[in-house]
């Protein structure tokens, strides 16, 4: 499991740490990240939802971390889409009120 170095690393713990947190052995995280053992499907769940990842993430088999997280970013992106889609609605209806008017007006 070389990502599980990789995540364990970007979150500056160690092995130990890492073992303590998981109820593990320092041993097992060395197998582990060396692919010498694979650890049971509880330990890899519990892996995923600790460093916030998904289980094919963790396991090498897609390169999205998570991609169910959204961002600050990703939010503020939504809400000008939102926002400029708004405003042509606005400048929709108001053209559309004007001919209305105009058209109807005797």
């Amino acid at each position: 499991m070389k990502r599980l170095k990789e995540l364990r690393e970007d979150m500056d713990m160690t092995q130990a740490e890492l073992a303590s947190i998981l109820m593990q052995s320092k041993s097992n995280i060395s197998k582990y990240e060396n692919g010498q053992i694979e650890p049971n499907i509880d330990t890899i769940i519990a892996l995923a939802r600790f460093f916030n990842v998904t289980t094919d993430y963790l396991l090498g088999v897609s390169d999205i971390k998570n991609p169910y997280s959204i961002t600050m970013d990703d939010i503020n992106e939504a809400l000008d889409a939102v926002t400029r889609l708004n405003d042509k609605i606005v400048d929709m209806e108001n053209k559309l009120s004007g001919k209305e008017n105009e058209r109807f007006t005797f």
